[in-house]
């Protein structure tokens, strides 16, 4: 377990012994009730449910070499309902809620700042996680259903959000494979887009940060 979600979990009163049992005991109530019998507050914790399920699904493949198996997916498709939970509600509420705002549900959770440290906006964000459970729990057909309430777009206001955004929108595109050909077609013109950037030596990453670290400072050079 790492030490954001341990934090996180401490913090609000949980012991990691209890992790895996709280999350099952919050995804039952969501079986049972639906999303639309969960109170705000459950609705609130699904983010952190999915992550606790994404996290024992890691550790389930790590410790079979990454080879798929049957703990892990059942453990991503727990994850994958506790963020259908949270897709669905968001959806349903749009009408009260501005698009950059939709997803803001997801702010406080372990691993939304490090995507965050990427420049990733919270729909690119929660659409490639949705994507990412999506796929390792074998549940293809419903991921590329959900997959089709996300407009994707690039985002170019510095180098390195444009490589994490170009690189994440591709993938989820490639496995959303909406319209035919057309998603994959903008995969592929994507890919290509930053391939012909990258050969723009006056781009850069360290244009964009004034004091970079000395490990950023070696790959300038």
């Amino acid at each position: 377990m790492t030490t954001k979600l341990s934090e996180t979990l401490d913090s609000i009163g949980y012991t990691n012994e209890l992790t895996e049992s709280w999350a099952q005991a919050l995804l039952s109530e969501l079986s049972i009730q639906g999303e639309s019998g969960l109170s705000r507050s459950g609705i609130k914790n699904m983010p952190l449910v999915a992550f606790v399920f994404m996290e024992q699904g890691r550790q389930e493949l790590s410790s079979n070499r990454y080879n798929p198996n049957e703990a892990a997916r059942q453990y991503f498709s727990s994850a994958y309902s506790a963020l259908k939970a949270v897709f669905e509600y968001c959806y349903q509420s749009s009408d009260d809620i501005v698009p950059s705002e939709r997803f803001k549900i997801i702010d406080d959770c372990p691993y939304i700042g490090d995507l965050k440290g990427l420049g990733l906006s919270n729909d690119v964000s929660f659409a490639f996680l949705l994507c990412i459970c999506g796929v390792l729990s074998d549940r293809l057909a419903e991921v590329r259903h959900d997959l089709r309430g996300f407009e994707l777009e690039v985002d170019k206001s510095n180098w390195l959000t444009n490589v994490a955004t170009s690189a994440l929108i591709s993938q989820i595109l490639l496995i959303r494979k909406n319209g035919g050909w057309e998603d994959i077609d903008r995969a592929f013109l994507i890919i290509s887009d930053l391939t012909s950037q990258q050969k723009t030596p006056r781009w850069s990453i360290f244009e964009e940060l004034k004091n970079p670290s000395g490990f950023l400072k070696c790959l300038e050079y």
